[in-house]
């Protein structure tokens, strides 16, 4: 199978989704379960799952962007420090992980996963402390056979998870460590400033240093995205492939970074949305040569 995917808007039933997915030649869909923007998640009826499980894809779900499982940034206010109404929020934080958690437990795909942003701290806080309620607040959570998958953050504002030592120091204090995993934004990692996936030298040092301080068996999927801004610019701003500031006339680099992914068995997903299916199937052709 595959290992390029795309995400996908989600549509009346998983089932119309997927094949949707299949018949554009993306094995590795990613979707949202709900308004990204608020915690709500769609449920499923069982007759459209049971459809979904004969179907040859993986499935990703990407948790709502206004998850915080470090406690209430717009108040710098850190979870689980006794201030029950702030525990209480990120409570609801954590039912609506879950939710995405246990719908995808009912599919069973080879390669599945929930892909979250952990939250912001807000401006000057203390991030060790952040990253620590992070690890209590997933510690909360209930896990089956579908892996929550932390993604690499650009640290604007407080946002967590914008190096490798914060992803570590979460990992550390997660109490089932089987069930988490990792996800790299290519262009989170870019424009956060800490490698040049645009060069072979960027690329390598990434995937060494990430084997040095997490282990490259935590790195589950890839968020394949160019950067609209500048390296270093400290701005999440995706570009598509090829058109921004990682990739552009920087072909051999884009090769090199997908061969590192496919050695590692990594699904690597589009995040430019369904407009960018045709580069993907471009794409899906350039990797027959390796």
């Amino acid at each position: 199978m595959s290992l390029l995917g795309s995400h996908v808007s989600l549509d009346k039933t998983l089932h119309k989704s997927l094949v949707y997915s299949l018949s554009q030649g993306v094995t590795n869909p990613q979707f949202f379960f709900g308004n990204p923007y608020q915690l709500k998640r769609r449920n499923f009826a069982d007759a459209d799952i049971i459809q979904c499980c004969g179907l040859q894809c993986n499935c990703f779900v990407h948790c709502p962007y206004v998850v915080n499982l470090a406690g209430v940034a717009s108040t710098n206010s850190i979870a689980w420090n006794g201030e029950n109404d702030i525990d209480l929020k990120v409570c609801e934080s954590i039912c609506s992980v879950q939710a995405d958690l246990s719908s995808l437990d009912k599919l069973p795909f080879t390669k599945k996963g929930c892909v979250v942003h952990v939250g912001s701290i807000g401006k000057n806080k203390d991030w060790e402390t952040g990253c620590k309620a992070v690890a209590t607040s997933i510690n909360h959570l209930e896990f089956s056979s579908t892996p929550l998958l932390i993604e690499t953050m650009v640290g604007r504002g407080g946002v967590l998870g914008k190096n490798f030592t914060e992803l570590a120091l979460m990992y550390d204090k997660i109490q089932e460590k089987d069930k988490v995993g990792f996800c790299l934004d290519t262009c989170h990692i870019f424009a956060e400033g800490l490698f040049d996936l645009g060069t072979i030298a960027g690329i390598d040092a990434c995937f060494s240093e990430w084997d040095k301080t997490i282990g490259l068996n935590k790195l589950k999927c890839v968020h394949l995205n160019d950067s609209l801004m500048e390296y270093g610019s400290k701005k999440d701003r995706h570009q598509r492939i090829g058109l921004g500031y990682i990739w552009k006339d920087r072909e051999d680099a884009l090769n090199y970074f997908l061969q590192r992914c496919n050695a590692l068995d990594l699904p690597f997903i589009l995040e430019t949305c369904e407009e960018d299916v045709p580069v993907l199937r471009e794409t899906v052709e350039k990797l027959k040569q390796f």
